[in-house]
């Protein structure tokens, strides 16, 4: 299953990231993901739409602890 920006937004707030406020997916290919916005928005590639619970719980814990993208 596909999750758009909202639905992933949702799963990563019932994860604990309680500050994000966004979610875009993005084509870029370079940058894989990035927090902007004072950490308040996540910017993932498109293909991570189709992320494993497992997946998830790492963004989670990502933007819980404000990680440098990469």
């Amino acid at each position: 299953m596909t999750l758009t920006p909202d639905e992933f937004l949702a799963e990563l707030r019932i994860r604990g990231a309680t500050r994000l406020s966004r979610v875009a997916f993005r084509r870029n290919r370079s940058t894989v993901w990035s927090l902007t916005q004072g950490g308040r928005v996540l910017n993932v590639h498109a293909a991570y739409g189709a992320a494993s619970p497992e997946l998830l719980d790492a963004f989670a814990a990502l933007v819980r602890e404000g990680g440098r993208s990469a």
